[in-house]
């Protein structure tokens, strides 16, 4: 007995919350308690694509069977399409199966009074050939595609999901192109008429045209969420704001080297008021012209106080520090620059005085610059 075909369309149908679950995934936070449930509907919509994926080479084979799904006995797949697939049941004879209302199973006998046969029309081509039939047409609605991945390749770096994106919408492309020429756009749920139901033709066409402008923007909204997370990353408390992103840091030359949350001393408590403290080291992503062995590196901390005041308080006391701290630290402690924003105080120091003077000026000015 095979997979009885109510069951396998129950799964397909479940397996499309893996759409909505990634876009929940793209926009929640990291550490999200709803993170691992929505992971387990991706894995979930993926274990049901690996299974289809195995069920199309069992049907290319002629080896797949599925349960009839009116007596469940073992039946043979005899081919599929766009009007949904064929199964030859020892028992009900040849059944056709597609989607019905609300996405459920459809059973039609062929050459019956309920075979919609009739609905379904012959398509000009494969929409994969529409830019070759329409090359003007496709070239103006795919080029909007190709700006918006570029445009996020400057937000941020390279995924493989914009190639995935480039294929989808080649594809969605080729059917709106498809239904605007020929005034008929088929589906499992058959076909519309642009002049017999102009409201349901255009209707499908607005469902589709919804969907590739969706997939039109996702390039976008993805690298910008991306870059958003990737700065978020960096904080170890909800309450912290990020620092420096790595594109940020590119910007200016530099490569992260270490994140941490600082506790803060007592004596910097005592003196300036309690505040979160995290701290970055970054390094020059280019040595020294002097000399090509030593890249320039630094720190930067943020502190962030209860008000403004403390902030501006402690900026004007920047190099003021616990007396009982080691030389080193003492020389990272008096080497530093800084400013204030709001409840914030910036600084930018280096324990090497032979960065400490052109190159921590420069670095300053550029931070200042990106925060400001």
């Amino acid at each position: 007995m095979g997979l009885n075909a109510r069951t396998w369309n129950a799964f397909c149908v479940s397996a499309y919350l893996m759409f909505p679950a990634i876009v929940g995934v793209w926009f929640l936070r990291d550490d999200s308690l709803l993170i691992w449930p929505l992971l387990l509907v991706i894995l979930w919509g993926v274990l049901v694509a690996i299974l289809g994926a195995i069920q199309g080479v069992l049907l290319s084979c002629g080896k797949l069977h599925y349960g009839c799904p009116v007596c469940n006995e073992k039946s043979l797949v005899t081919g599929g399409g766009r009007d949904g697939i064929y199964i030859d049941c020892p028992k009900c004879g040849e059944l056709r199966l597609r989607l019905g209302r609300l996405s459920g199973l459809k059973i039609i006998r062929p050459g019956t009074d309920e075979d919609d046969m009739a609905d379904f029309y012959e398509n000009p081509g494969s929409p994969l050939t529409a830019a070759k039939r329409y090359p003007v047409a496709f070239c103006i609605i795919f080029s909007p595609v190709v700006f918006s991945i570029i445009f996020a390749l400057l937000i941020h770096e390279f995924s493989f999901s914009f190639i995935l994106i480039l294929l989808i919408s080649y594809a969605l492309g080729g059917v709106l192109l498809d239904a605007i020429y020929s005034g008929k756009m088929s589906d499992n749920h058959g076909t519309a008429h642009r002049k017999r139901n102009p409201i349901r033709f255009w209707g499908k066409v607005g469902i589709w045209s919804f969907a590739y402008l969706f997939v039109t923007a996702f390039p976008i909204g993805f690298a910008l969420q991306e870059s958003k997370k990737e700065r978020e990353s960096l904080m170890h408390a909800d309450e912290i704001s990020p620092l420096l992103s790595k594109i940020e840091l590119e910007q200016l030359g530099f490569q992260s080297k270490a994140l941490r949350s600082v506790p803060q001393s007592d004596w910097d408590r005592q003196h300036f008021g309690p505040a979160d403290m995290v701290e970055q080291e970054i390094r020059s992503l280019k040595p020294m012209k002097d000399d090509p062995s030593l890249f320039p590196r630094f720190t930067i901390i943020r502190e962030i106080y209860g008000s403004q005041g403390l902030a501006e308080q402690r900026w004007r006391r920047l190099r003021d520090h616990d007396p009982e701290l080691d030389s080193k630290i003492h020389s990272g402690l008096v080497l530093r620059d800084g400013f204030v924003r709001g409840k914030n105080v910036w600084i930018v120091t280096t324990d090497a005085v032979i960065f400490s003077h052109q190159e921590l000026d420069k670095i300053m000015r550029n931070i200042q610059n990106l925060i400001l």
